[in-house]
């Protein structure tokens, strides 16, 4: 609310600046951390682009399970 204001405000424009969200989400534990990344890692083999999450460039997923990849 207050954020959309006042980039209306500063652009002088008006009107929905958002896209609407399905939902929110706290993440509370590390593992529900882990499920929400693996998620989104997914997207890209649910959309066709690619057969698993890691032959997709743009992924790097080290962070949340602890592993190393190596990219040539």
């Amino acid at each position: 609310g207050t954020s959309s204001h006042l980039v209306q405000r500063h652009f002088g424009s008006s009107g929905v600046l958002w896209q609407r969200e399905s939902f929110d989400r706290i993440v509370r534990k590390t593992e529900d951390l882990a499920k929400i990344a693996d998620y989104i890692c997914k997207n890209p083999v649910r959309k066709g682009l690619v057969s698993r999450p890691d032959d997709y460039r743009w992924i790097w997923r080290s962070w949340v399970e602890g592993r190393t990849l190596s990219r040539t």
